[in-house]
């Protein structure tokens, strides 16, 4: 709801951006980050968009991968021990 506010008021609109199947929610707790953070990554493979989280070029997880810093910022340290996926970088299959 944030973003859509600040995109309406540049764009002078009003109502959803996005539609009623988007939305924001304050995570709670380490377990809901992780999750949400999976729940992200799954989407294009349970889309069959992809084969894996890891093949989907648009998304956190193949930049982080890559080791490519404009979409993704590091994760802090403890972040990273909790989701050793995002760390094992590659540059196999990246172009």
């Amino acid at each position: 709801s944030r973003f859509a506010t600040a995109f309406n008021k540049v764009k002078g609109l009003t109502g959803h951006v996005w539609g009623s199947r988007f939305f924001s929610r304050i995570l709670i707790g380490l377990q809901d980050l992780l999750q949400t953070f999976r729940y992200i990554d799954d989407n294009p493979v349970l889309a069959g968009l992809a084969g894996s989280n890891t093949e989907w070029k648009y998304g956190g997880l193949f930049h982080a991968r890559a080791g490519w810093r404009s979409l993704v910022d590091p994760l802090p340290w403890w972040l990273q021990v909790l989701l050793p996926e995002y760390w094992k970088t590659t540059t196999k299959n990246i172009q």
